[in-house]
């Protein structure tokens, strides 16, 4: 394009003919007007000059223009004052809505985005990017649009979901890929929970690979303040039926840098009922303490209990919901049940007088291996079935208690004396028994950590370590836990998940010969506590985290029904659609779980279920990431890079708007230096 600088030679050319197109023709009146003439010559041939000059100023802006010239550079990372294109990744998890002042982290980092677009060079092109764990692009590829990237600015929520950069920063790199002609940055606008990035090194990683792009963490806010978190709340004790006392664990984290004394917490159930209150009394600065309170539903069905601690600067993690299933009856298939194991279990379950035996809550239902079949065949499933002194489960009930379990039912199992294997659904395998003409081996005593067995670290409630096992089949996990521990450090009862289920597992059977468990005084509480566990759970799915999904198996004659889904606070109801039928069963599944609370699903008006939507327990510590981490975890050494990326030189300063100003400005002069001398002569 430059080239065309030839074209300056066109006004000169043009100016010399036009002299050499002059002639002198002499005249006597001419003669007259001679002196005149000879003063203003020197004014005219200045006039000419500068007209020449001016034309020629604009041919060669004109052609310089449309070279368009740029300012070139090494895409490095650096920073530049002309156009770029950015990603900006504002973090929108929980954590974000803490206060310090008036505004938010949340609105603090909304305002600081929109100073800096104001700032920005007018051809720099933006994407928008909400990051947390679970990300969402606002505006997906860069664009040069400010208006809608200021509307979707504004518009971006404040979200339940837990922290997290590394998939938001991979959508970046991505929306960047396309880009040639300028540098690249990745601004991160967030309050730098420690949470945000639970592995430096892949950041780190990140930054090598695309060393052309500047990724620059902006933290905003203070340091935190002080806050108190409700992290977890939990029922122990047995299976929830009415009228019947749990005991409610409700853990709260100080994140606060002081220590928290007289920490009231309240409960309410359901709709807002007074369900109690209680005062941690301290909490050190960094740690967890738990409040305790005995706690009995009144009715059977779905219910939600509740815990509130007073507002501080994070609301989002100041209530906590438990949701329960209290059922009035659950029934217990002990199979076998006249042996002697069998006896102890169906005590164990209903530890009750005879005539009182038919009002339990739980029911222990005696059957034969052969009956299992027909009682795993109908509508109503037990709550459990336990096999006592199987020698072996057979291929084809095993694949009738792995359909079980996969719809939500739980197995218990003491193998028999003579076990010969088949143990294909247990949590670990079997090897010859032991411990035969020896002291054998003892449960484990103090320093138990299960919640089934936690109860007896209080010498108060006994002594698990008195528990002895004159012979035992050694257990070998393979796909769960152990729930109890020997004193020799293996395992003594496992437990495994499978499909909705769960397997128990004990070393040993009920015999005398073999164990002192089931005359312990211990067995009623421990069995009693193991049903309630596993019954937990089952109940486990009604406790979810933002973004879960709920399911909930319902009876067949439900399927082809509408159900209609209350959302927690005031966000009111909506249909959740057509109920259907599957291999399952008809199941309720409802996706969209994302605001905090209790949700309660109704078929036709009737209730089905209650499940609660309770925030990461990670939100609540508020400890940032130091800014100098993050600067060096962001930073890319040139000599750190394995394999040096080859530099390509991208605009630094686009000189087109400035060079087309000056053009219309020159533009202008002429012609207004022209006129001027054409009416002078």
């Amino acid at each position: 394009m430059l080239a065309g600088l030839v074209a300056v030679g066109v006004p000169i050319l043009i100016h010399l003919l036009n002299k050499f197109r002059v002639r002198s023709t002499d005249w006597g009146a001419m003669k007259l007007l001679l002196d005149s003439v000879k003063q203003d010559e020197r004014k005219v041939k200045l006039d000419d000059l500068i007209l020449l000059l001016l034309r020629c100023a604009v041919v060669v802006a004109a052609v310089i223009a449309f070279a368009h010239p740029v300012l070139k550079g090494s895409a490095n990372g650096g920073e530049a004052s002309g156009p770029v294109a950015a990603v900006v990744l504002l973090d929108n998890s929980a954590s974000m809505g803490q206060t310090g002042g008036a505004l938010s982290r949340f609105e603090q980092a909304k305002q600081e985005i929109r100073e800096w677009l104001d700032a920005l060079h007018p051809r720099s092109e933006v994407a928008m990017i909400l990051a947390s764990d679970s990300p969402v692009p606002l505006v997906a590829e860069p664009i040069d649009d400010a208006v809608l990237l200021r509307k979707a600015l504004d518009e971006a929520p404040l979200s339940d979901k837990g922290s997290g950069l590394m998939d938001s920063l991979g959508m970046a790199v991505d929306a960047l890929a396309a880009t040639k002609d300028r540098p690249k940055e990745i601004r991160i606008y967030t309050d730098g929970q420690r949470p945000l990035l639970p592995d430096p090194e892949a950041l780190r990683r990140l930054a090598r690979e695309h060393p052309e792009i500047l990724i620059r963490p902006i933290l905003v806010g203070a340091a935190p303040a002080a806050n108190l978190g409700i992290v977890s709340l939990e029922a122990s004790g047995g299976i929830p039926s009415p009228g019947r006392l749990l005991r409610i664990h409700a853990k709260v984290l100080n994140a606060g840098p002081g220590e928290a004394v007289n920490v009231p917490l309240e409960f309410s159930l359901d709709d807002g009922t007074p369900a109690g209150s209680l005062v941690i009394p301290r909490i050190a600065a960094g740690s967890t303490a738990e409040g305790v309170i005995a706690f009995s539903f009144p009715a059977e069905g779905p219910h939600a209990l509740t815990a509130l601690l007073p507002a501080d600067a994070l609301l989002a993690d100041n209530q906590r919901s438990l949701a329960v299933e209290v059922a009035r009856r659950k029934d217990v298939v002990v199979v076998n049940a006249g042996s002697v194991t069998g006896g102890f279990v169906a005590k164990a379950i209903a530890p009750v007088a005879v005539e009182e035996a038919a009002k339990f809550f739980l029911a222990p239902l005696p059957a034969e291996m052969d009956e299992l079949p027909g009682l795993l065949a109908q509508q109503e499933l037990p709550f459990a079935v336990v096999l006592c002194e199987p020698q072996e489960i057979p291929a084809a009930t095993a694949d009738l208690l792995d359909r079980y379990l996969a719809k939500g039912g739980n197995l218990i199992v003491f193998p028999g004396a003579g076990w010969q294997g088949g143990d294909g659904l247990l949590p670990a395998a079997l090897s010859a028994p032991i411990g035969e003409g020896t002291p054998g081996v003892t449960w484990q005593g103090r320093g138990l950590t299960h919640p089934v067995t936690r109860l007896w670290n209080d010498a108060a409630n006994g002594n698990l370590g008195s528990v002895v096992l004159m012979k035992h089949f050694p257990l070998d996990l393979r796909a769960g836990e152990a729930l109890v521990t020997l004193s020799d450090g293996k395992p003594g009862v496992a437990i495994g998940h499978r499909g909705a289920g769960s397997v128990v597992l004990f070393a040993a059977p009920l015999q005398a010969e073999w164990t002192n468990l089931a005359i312990h005084p211990a067995f009623v509480p421990f069995f009693q506590r193991l049903l309630g566990e596993l019954d937990r759970g089952a109940q486990g799915g009604l406790n979810l985290r933002p973004g879960e999904v709920f399911r909930k198996i319902l009876k067949p004659e439900e399927s082809g029904k509408n159900f209609t889904l209350h959302l927690p606070g005031q966000g009111g109801e909506r249909s959740g659609g057509q109920l259907a039928a599957s291999t399952e069963g008809t199941v309720l599944r409802c996706e969209d779980t994302w605001p905090l609370g209790i949700y309660r699903a109704s078929v036709e008006g009737e209730p089905v279920a209650v499940f609660t939507v309770g925030l990461d327990p990670e939100e609540s510590r508020l400890e940032q990431i130091p800014a100098a981490d993050l600067a060096e975890w962001t930073t890319v050494p040139r000599e750190a890079i394995a394999e040096p990326v080859q530099s390509r030189t991208v605009v630094l300063k686009d000189f087109l708007p400035l060079l087309l100003w000056i053009l219309v400005g020159l533009a202008l002069v002429e012609c207004g230096m022209a006129y001027r001398v054409t009416m002078a002569r």
